[in-house]
């Protein structure tokens, strides 16, 4: 189970990367605000223009992501599942959760999903809900993904 003064101090680390991340999104917000409201007709100024408002875009995305992420794991604190894996239900090793404050899987669970090509795992689903053996790779899961 994860200490107490650990858990405390990753609960303010969290509250200052979403503080962080709310900032650099209004940041983005303004910036986009800006952009929009100059008058430029060039071609080649609009077409820079996109670009930037691209990029802008790809990287409030990211931010939201993060948001999302800081938010989830500051909810499994107040549930008291913080610091235990969301797929295989072991605790999540003190030195990953200092280096990634909002991981929600071990190094090895994280590993499964990585080679299986998920994102995440559907909620309250178990390995062999998946049709895998725990160990990230399963032929008959494999030939029925490559099916659908």
């Amino acid at each position: 189970m994860v200490r107490k003064k650990f858990l405390e101090e990753q609960r303010r680390r969290l509250v200052e990367m979403r503080h962080e991340a709310l900032g650099t999104l209004e940041v983005g917000r303004r910036e986009a605000a800006d952009m929009a409201t100059e008058d430029g007709r060039d071609p080649a100024d609009l077409a820079e223009r996109d670009v930037e408002a691209s990029a802008r875009l790809q990287v409030a995305g990211h931010g939201f992501d993060l948001l999302r992420e800081i938010d989830d794991a500051l909810a499994r604190m107040g549930r008291g599942t913080y610091g235990v894996c969301e797929l295989t239900g072991k605790e999540i090793p003190q030195g990953r959760l200092e280096a990634l404050p909002f991981a929600r899987y071990t190094v090895e669970a994280q590993a499964g999903l990585e080679r299986r090509g998920r994102a995440a795992l559907r909620p309250g689903a178990t390995w062999g809900e998946e049709g895998d053996d725990g160990e990230g790779s399963s032929a008959e899961g494999e030939e029925a993904e490559a099916d659908s």
